[in-house]
């Protein structure tokens, strides 16, 4: 009796320790991967290449718009074991609404105080999806001048639009030598809605859905830095 319990004992123990082996093997869980992997996006942003994304207006829809970056640099820092990043971006938008439509925007302009047609440019920690123009623990800094150039109105019965046709960004990154999780992206919306949470730090950029689309890719656009 006592031999048939030992042998049932050692059955038991021979199936914890399969099963635990085999909780060891599964694969590793999806939430560690890279934050900017979660999200859909293109991975073709480079210098001195010219790049469609699309953008969401109040009363137009989703229109496609240009963005190009220029003198993209990156040469140690004057800061002893730091490295900076600089660049251009500049983004075209063109857009030519009729009455009806500059109704429904100046609609959305008296309630939330924009006519969408949002682009960005975004510093974004690969791993966690971390805003990095906003304190951070990764010792990256950021620095932009923005000019807003050929702006054009438009005048209705319904009162008056006007957006900029061309956007200037000069952009500088200061960061650590060794980081090798910067990345650079830049885009439109596919939502109207404003992303405070993703630009205050408070979520990682695969949360913030309305800087990308989880349909079409042609929305946003990144790169990595590795030098």
């Amino acid at each position: 009796m006592i031999q048939k319990i030992t042998k049932r004992l050692a059955v038991v123990l021979a199936m914890v320790m399969l099963l635990t082996s085999f909780a060891f093997a599964l694969p590793v869980n999806a939430d560690t991967q890279p934050d900017l992997k979660k999200a859909n996006v293109k991975w073709d942003l480079k210098n001195n290449k010219t790049l469609k994304f699309k953008t969401k207006w109040a009363g137009l829809g989703v229109k496609q718009h240009t963005v190009k970056m220029t003198n993209f640099k990156v040469k140690n820092s004057a800061q002893p074991g730091f490295k900076e990043c600089t660049f251009t971006l500049t983004f075209n938008r063109k857009i030519n609404p009729n009455k009806k439509q500059m109704k429904k925007m100046l609609t959305r302009l008296d309630t939330y105080g924009s006519f969408g047609g949002d682009f960005y440019y975004a510093v974004v920690d690969y791993q966690t999806g971390q805003n990095l123009e906003v304190a951070n623990d990764k010792n990256v800094t950021v620095e932009s001048q923005w000019k807003f150039l050929k702006k054009t109105t438009k005048k209705s019965k319904a009162g008056y639009i006007w957006y900029t046709k061309k956007n200037k960004a000069t952009v500088k990154i200061t960061y650590p030598a060794t980081y090798t999780n910067l990345a650079i992206g830049v885009g439109g919306h596919s939502s109207l809605k404003i992303m405070d949470a993703f630009w205050d730090g408070e979520i990682p950029y695969s949360q913030a859905k309305g800087l990308y689309s989880a349909k079409n890719k042609s929305y946003a656009h990144f790169m990595r830095v590795n030098k």
